[in-house]
């Protein structure tokens, strides 16, 4: 982990122009944060700024679009409010 995420930094920019490169480097990515959490957070802890902006910014260009497409869906309430609070003494 130590190596594979600030080679990814590094390569950044190439993700840019092809998308299958980008989408491989995110599930790498994903997958290294979920397998150790606690690994991830101190690699990352150790990387140069620029280095963790640039992984970043390959996440959020790989998953913005999944994200707002989440949240413009409406959602309905799983739960409905009672209104009639003639009952309660």
């Amino acid at each position: 982990m130590t190596i594979v995420l600030p080679l990814l930094s590094y390569e950044g920019d190439k993700f840019d122009r092809n998308k299958d490169l980008q989408n491989i480097a995110v599930s790498t990515i994903l997958s290294l944060a979920t397998i150790d959490p606690a690994s991830f957070k101190t690699v990352l802890g150790q990387m140069e700024a620029k280095q963790r902006i640039v992984l970043e910014a390959l996440l959020r260009s790989a998953l913005g679009g999944r994200q707002r497409e989440k949240t413009t869906e409406q959602v309905k309430p799983s739960i409905s409010l009672r209104l009639d609070f003639a009952s309660i003494e």
